[in-house]
């Protein structure tokens, strides 16, 4: 069973109603698997809908169904063109790319995840945010200043490292402190 660490959660339940949720962390920080974890649970427990995931481009995309497929052993349909669906629980998983605003114009979900989001067009995100009918989701690095910058506020927005991961290894967290011990970005 998926879980995330308290940090995480206590965020979730924070920002329960904010419209806009945002995720900065590093590498390796548990930003995608908390917010899997978040999905899942509205899928679960919620009354179901579509639930959009999507990415500045298709290879990051592709990451976030390998993440769905090891987390849940489903495999999502379709094509790199179209999408790729899934249902779990009483949501439907809808991964997609937008390479404008106008492919994006039109699209309705109930929540909105966007990965990588500092690599997100402006333009696709104003267009998306039109159908969303609960929350919006990004997750970016926070080493990074773009649109999203402008929309942080102390309710909305948690900062987080590998230290918020439960699921990293003893091996991954030595590294990370030796890297962070070198004054490097851990």
């Amino acid at each position: 069973m998926l879980t995330i660490s308290k940090t995480y959660d206590e965020f979730f339940r924070k920002t329960k109603k904010e419209r806009l949720v945002l995720l900065k962390g590093g590498r390796r920080s548990g930003k995608t698997y908390a917010l899997f974890f978040r999905f899942l649970a509205l899928a679960e427990n919620g009354s179901g809908g579509l639930f959009l995931l999507t990415a500045p481009t298709y290879p990051i995309l592709g990451k976030l169904v390998a993440d769905f497929r090891d987390i849940t052993k489903k495999e999502p349909r379709g094509t790199k063109d179209g999408g790729f669906t899934a249902i779990h629980f009483n949501g439907i998983f809808r991964f997609e790319t937008f390479e404008n605003a106008q492919k994006a114009r039109g699209v309705k979900c109930k929540d909105l995840w966007i990965n990588e989001a500092s690599g997100f067009e402006k333009e696709i995100y104003d267009e998306l945010t039109f159908g969303v009918e609960r929350q919006i989701f990004c997750d970016y690095n926070p080493n990074v200043k773009f649109w999203a910058s402008n929309l942080e506020n102390d309710n909305n927005c948690l900062t987080t490292t590998f230290r918020d991961n439960k699921y990293l290894t003893l091996e991954q967290i030595t590294h990370f402190e030796e890297v962070e011990r070198k004054g490097m970005n851990a």
